[in-house]
């Protein structure tokens, strides 16, 4: 396969374990300009009893938080309402952690970031960068007021409007700061076309068009991916010493029917196809060669240039040269 794709993009092999949370802007979305301009996230509970002399460690927090508790419910304040501020300031502070994949959401956009600090008390207003300023961003008129920062290193936005109905569930919930990592996957799916985690290789394809999708270029579509994966176990029979021996269509063809026969296709589809919608598929096998080749030919099929995060792998490489 020539290197003349249009796409060059890093394949992550990514934790099936990790965290995921998003953080809202304020009410009404009002400080997301803030939040993209300033590259961090903010909470704004516990303001009054913080300042950037206070050490952020859990006893400190929790002696802080007692004498919260205790003013807010002399102010009226529920203690469902107490309670929940004190578990989202205690989950910025101490659950979070730097590497962590996060988002935050606007009125119209999403935009996905990773941590990059611990969190840090920071009384400083923070004013909107001139790029940020729009007339609608002025006529705000406000600076962000929350000190209970960590510093974000933003990355891609999306319209809200373009979100998989798996991954908007995700984002229902109404606190200022709560986690989706129940929802990983789906999150991975849509924000990458293909990835590998624990020795699958998932591939997440966009369906954009609105009419109904002709019946033939959905069997093509299954087609091609079946032939991949039988490719990928040719190769795996055929990766003797390091090297692989030529394969021609025939081969991959008469190994497609064996594999349908001995009812021995592991490719799997994580949701149906739809119009507009999503089609995720997950190979997974045992062998390192066979998931460097699926990997590969689904990135052709996706006209994606694949580059693999460990450029000391000469495998793929290999590979690559034969898919």
């Amino acid at each position: 396969m020539e290197s003349n794709l249009a796409n060059k993009r890093t394949i992550l092999e990514l934790d099936p374990n990790g965290a995921c949370w998003v953080v809202r802007p304020g009410k009404s979305y009002e400080y997301y300009e803030h939040f993209l301009s300033g590259n961090f996230v903010a909470i704004g509970h516990l303001d009054e009893y913080l300042d950037e002399k206070f050490l952020i460690e859990k006893l400190n927090f929790e002696k802080k938080a007692n004498i919260y508790y205790k003013n807010r419910a002399n102010e009226g304040d529920s203690k469902n309402k107490i309670s929940a501020n004190i578990n989202q300031v205690r989950r910025f502070l101490f659950e979070m952690k730097v590497g962590d994949l996060i988002f935050t959401i606007g009125e119209n956009r999403i935009i996905s970031g990773v941590i990059t600090s611990d969190a840090y008390i920071d009384e400083v207003d923070y004013a909107l960068e001139d790029v940020y300023k729009t007339d609608e961003t002025m006529k705000k008129n406000k600076e962000m007021p929350y000190k209970i920062r960590r510093s974000v290193q933003w990355g891609k936005s999306h319209s809200r409007d373009e979100i998989p109905l798996a991954v908007k569930k995700s984002f229902k919930a109404n606190q200022a700061v709560f986690s989706a990592s129940e929802h990983l996957k789906s999150i991975y799916h849509w924000l990458n076309a293909v990835f590998i985690i624990d020795g699958v290789v998932y591939s997440s394809a966009k369906i954009n068009q609105t009419e109904d999708i002709h019946h033939y270029s959905v069997t093509q579509f299954a087609d091609a991916l079946n032939k991949i994966e039988a490719l990928s176990t040719l190769i795996e029979d055929l990766y003797i010493d390091g090297e692989i021996k030529n394969i021609t269509l025939t081969m991959v063809e008469n190994k497609l029917k064996d594999l349908a026969l001995g009812d021995s296709l592991k490719l799997t589809t994580q949701q149906l196809f739809m119009s507009p919608g999503d089609y995720w598929t997950g190979f997974g096998s045992e062998k390192r060669v066979a998931i460097l080749a699926f990997t590969i030919g689904v990135c052709s099929l996706f006209n994606i240039e694949p580059v693999f995060a460990n450029e000391n792998d000469e495998t793929w490489q290999k590979i690559f040269d034969r898919v």
